[in-house]
């Protein structure tokens, strides 16, 4: 029993990274044989901890989401938005917090200067991870395989996405910039975005901590400002995640040792 348990939570682990995946990739992460696979998928799918699309694809169930959500609610939230409030006042910038939902980049919280944080929990307000510098983040610290997976689901980034990595080489190049920085840094248009990783006690990704702001706003006084203070936030936030046990939100991507 102890056995089919571990089974089970390393497949909903999978899961989780790879956002979706069909019953082969899954026998083949578990080690599994594909009928004893699909015995336990259809278990967890009963139990409403997986979903199964038209395609055959697994991916989290809503149990799933409530049980983390639950957790991390009560846990890291807290946490969360005073990190938040004190970078927005420092910065007088809004700042967003984000996760990795089934391949979509989603809003958690946002904190504007002068203004409350609000907490987004209800799972709408989703966009292109590719799109944002909290989602590149994200994609950053992805393992392998788990990122392959992502391309053959979602596809390259366009170019009006990610100009510079519309190609396989383009797109490596520009996560392996994100690792070694430390930070995401976009220039679309009259926006400019910062993003940096926040890490949680099992060395994934647990959210992103993004910073916002119009070009005419980026003066010369704050272009070392924004990024020195927002990773120095993340790094903070990611120490006391540590300390408190806190992992992932959502869908976690292994930080490279």
């Amino acid at each position: 029993m102890i056995q089919v348990l571990g089974r089970a939570f390393g497949i909903i682990e999978h899961i989780g990274q790879c956002g979706s995946s069909p019953l082969r990739d899954i026998a083949l992460a578990a080690d599994l044989p594909k009928n004893t696979t699909a015995n336990i998928l259809k278990t967890l799918k009963d139990l409403g901890y997986l979903a199964k699309n038209d395609a055959g694809r697994y991916s989290l169930g809503n149990r799933c989401a409530r049980l983390v959500s639950a957790y991390h609610g009560a846990a890291a939230m807290p946490l969360l938005r005073d990190a938040m409030t004190g970078l927005s006042g420092t910065l007088r910038e809004s700042v967003v917090a984000a996760v990795l939902e089934n391949g979509d980049r989603r809003v958690i919280a946002e904190a504007q200067c002068i203004r409350e944080v609000t907490v987004n929990m209800n799972m709408s307000r989703t966009e292109s991870a590719y799109a944002f510098t909290t989602g590149r983040v994200f994609l950053a610290y992805m393992s392998a395989p788990a990122l392959r997976e992502f391309i053959e689901r979602q596809g390259l980034p366009k170019a009006e996405e990610w100009r510079n990595a519309v190609t396989r080489s383009g797109l490596h190049a520009a996560l392996a910039s994100i690792r070694r920085k430390g930070i995401s840094i976009i220039h679309q248009g009259e926006t400019m975005g910062f993003a940096s990783p926040v890490f949680g006690a099992d060395r994934t990704v647990a959210c992103a901590l993004g910073v916002y702001l119009p070009t005419s706003r980026y003066t010369k006084d704050v272009r070392s400002t924004i990024p020195r203070e927002l990773k120095a936030a993340a790094e903070s936030l990611s120490a006391q995640y540590i300390n408190a046990g806190i992992t992932a939100f959502l869908t976690p991507h292994k930080k490279p040792i």
